[in-house]
């Protein structure tokens, strides 16, 4: 059979042991299927660090071998951590191979991994299993990391069945999606019962990895609710434990669209939002006298960093708050006894909230109990 060449491992000082040697030699050529070296997609922070794994899933099985590792660093700003390559022990023992990793190529981002059985027979030299990871190492995403890429290639492996130096043959190239994760938005509840024309909140809480300096996104309202001034005359509120005064927020329609419209928060000192997690801000709206159901659409959310790096938020995964009108003091939607509970207490506390004004005749008085009892018997 043709023997494969490689002159990589040439001019190396150090002790190799029999199956680096012959590595560096070249192994007889054997075609497999099936076995391929690589890691998982992943997402990252920026400013992350995080440790990943790379598996190798293979038919046959391995003794030794050799690859490249390639960070697209110009494009992407993610590192790797020199010092943090590791065996995984389930596959790879402390005795039974060594792992080397040098740089090479004349650009940054450039690797070259060995892992070498240390027994100076083949046969008895192939590393655990057949699947799962093999090597552990740690990369760096910079403040700037927007994507990127590794690429594991030129994967030189032998058979740890043999007694001759038979190479394995693996997918040529596995490539490596890395993602920028910042955090993810929420809402305080899916579903909302409000009374036609009193302030309702819809409340949305941000979870960030990591400082948040501005947010944007387009709210889309159904047709019947608006935006409306609360006490102190804001369409929006801050929680001020996560939002300060500097902070100021706009919103504005979206030329050409219906009961569209933007939102940007931001504070022009670039100051960050405190905390990592909660409530954020609270849309105050009305809902008029006719209306009966609808959904608020909290999407396109972007967030910038106090670098002045912008992020997408819950991609393609707008928040949906549906709305529907209730006429009941609870705001559940339903007549019962909740109801008859909250009118009288409401009257023996003198509290006037037109939300007890059950029969509609602007004052909360005994024939607004009167009312309830008789729409709660009627259910």
């Amino acid at each position: 059979m043709k023997k494969v060449t490689n002159n990589i491992l040439k001019g190396m000082a150090s002790r190799f042991s029999a199956t680096v040697m012959l590595l560096a030699i070249g192994c007889i050529g054997a075609f497999a299927q099936g076995n391929k070296l690589h890691i998982e997609d992943f997402a990252i922070a920026p400013g992350e660090t995080k440790t990943l794994e790379i598996c190798m899933d293979n038919e046959d099985l391995v003794s030794s071998l050799q690859f490249d590792l390639a960070f697209d660093v110009n494009n992407s700003s993610l590192e790797f951590v020199e010092g943090s390559m590791e065996k995984v022990l389930d596959r790879i023992t402390k005795k039974s191979h060594s792992i080397r990793v040098e740089k090479y190529g004349d650009g940054e981002g450039y690797y070259r991994v060995l892992v070498t059985s240390e027994s100076s027979t083949l046969k008895e030299s192939p590393i655990k299993n057949k699947s799962g990871a093999i090597l552990s190492f740690d990369v760096k995403a910079a403040d700037s990391f927007k994507g990127g890429e590794i690429r594991i290639s030129n994967i030189i492996a032998c058979d740890g069945t043999s007694e001759e130096p038979v190479a394995v043959e693996f997918k040529s190239i596995s490539k490596t999606t890395v993602t920028p994760f910042v955090g993810f938005a929420d809402t305080e509840y899916d579903e909302i019962y409000v009374r036609p024309q009193v302030v309702f909140p819809v409340t949305v809480s941000l979870d960030n990895i990591i400082d948040i300096a501005g947010f944007q996104a387009r709210i889309t309202l159904p047709e019947g609710v608006n935006f409306t001034e609360d006490e102190d005359e804001e369409y929006v509120t801050f929680n001020s434990e996560r939002i300060s005064e500097n902070v100021k927020y706009s919103v504005f329609p979206v030329p050409g669209e219906t009961n569209v419209y933007t939102l940007v928060i931001s504070a022009v000192t670039g100051e960050v939002f405190e905390g990592y997690e909660g409530n954020l801000f609270t849309l105050n709206l009305t809902a008029n006298k006719d209306f009966d159901m609808g959904d608020v659409f909290v999407s396109d959310i972007v967030v910038s960093s106090k670098f002045g790096y912008s992020y997408d938020v819950n991609k393609d995964e707008p928040l949906v708050v549906t709305i529907q009108a209730a006429s009941d003091p609870t705001l559940d939607g339903v007549w019962d006894l909740k109801d008859i509970t909250a009118v009288k207490i409401a009257l023996l506390n003198s509290d006037d909230s037109l939300d007890y004004d059950v029969n509609g005749d602007g004052v909360v008085n005994l024939a607004d109990y009167t009312a309830t009892v008789l729409k709660v018997m009627a259910q």
